[in-house]
């Protein structure tokens, strides 16, 4: 029985350092055809704890969206060095230094995934609610007509998903972010004009009785 309460009494004075998960996420997006805009990976603030920061050396991960595919949707853009941006957004500044940004050894990002991985090799840097962020990637999107508007989402895979530590693995979960399209004033007027044309083109034609 004492033992038990023992237990107990651990478990409710240090809830967070025994179940602490960061999740890694991409942040939401909201954008019209044509634009090219920014998204930044981050440690979401509310899995990191004062109690439970956790001290990062290397981490590797993949962002993914399976519905970028084609010249008709958005699309990373793959610099030509495979090195991709430091975070810009203060309230998620890059876990390294700018000497070390995100770059995938591999070789193999393109539209619809991107690899992002660090490993300095110098001392851990303390995760914490403002340091926190994995990179910054480049989306792109076709003008009107395409891509259609609507709602996109794109994810950090769990099974390509590892931060380590000089002691360790850091416990880590992938995310999902929304990627919102709105369609242009114009283009939607573009599109009521253009299906008022076809609905005109269905009408049946009356016959004139003789």
């Amino acid at each position: 029985m004492r033992h038990f309460v023992a237990a107990a009494v651990v478990s409710a004075l240090f809830p967070a350092s025994a179940s602490a998960v960061i999740t890694i996420r991409p942040s939401d997006v909201l954008a019209l055809p044509g634009q090219t805009v920014a998204i930044e990976v981050y440690a979401d603030p509310a899995t990191l704890t004062p109690e439970a920061h956790e001290h990062l050396n290397a981490y590797a991960m993949t962002l993914s969206a399976v519905e970028f595919a084609g010249p008709s949707t958005p699309s990373f853009v793959v610099p030509a060095n495979f090195t991709f941006g430091i975070n810009s957004d203060p309230t998620h500044q890059y876990v390294f230094t700018a000497a070390e940004p995100p770059f995938d050894p591999a070789s193999g990002s393109n539209g619809s995934r991107v690899l992002l991985s660090a490993a300095p090799g110098t001392a851990d840097t303390d995760l914490t609610e403002t340091r926190n962020g994995f990179g910054r990637i480049t989306v792109r999107l076709p003008a009107f007509p395409f891509p259609i508007p609507g709602e996109y989402s794109f994810r950090i895979d769990d099974d390509s998903l590892s931060l380590r530590s000089s002691t360790g693995t850091i416990e880590a979960v992938g995310g999902t972010a929304r990627w919102v399209l709105i369609p242009e004033p114009s283009a939607a007027g573009a599109c009521a004009v253009a299906g008022a044309a076809v609905l005109l083109r269905r009408r049946p034609r009356r016959h004139r009785h003789l």
